[in-house]
């Protein structure tokens, strides 16, 4: 497998795509949220106090 194999040399680039894309992304404060909230979830589960339940 030469190194090249999967190179693409197409650069078509559908603007009116590109802009309908951008427009349904939500906005940037929603994500930092998101990621706040999966830093806690990593924290409570680091913790030790972190329980888990288990069928008998």
């Amino acid at each position: 497998m030469s190194k090249n194999e999967f190179i693409c040399d197409c650069n078509i680039i559908h603007e009116d795509i590109v802009k309908d894309t951008l427009g349904k992304m939500p906005e940037d404060d929603i994500f930092n949220k998101l990621a706040e909230f999966f830093k806690i979830l990593r924290r409570y589960n680091k913790s030790k106090n972190f329980i888990c339940i288990r069928p008998k």
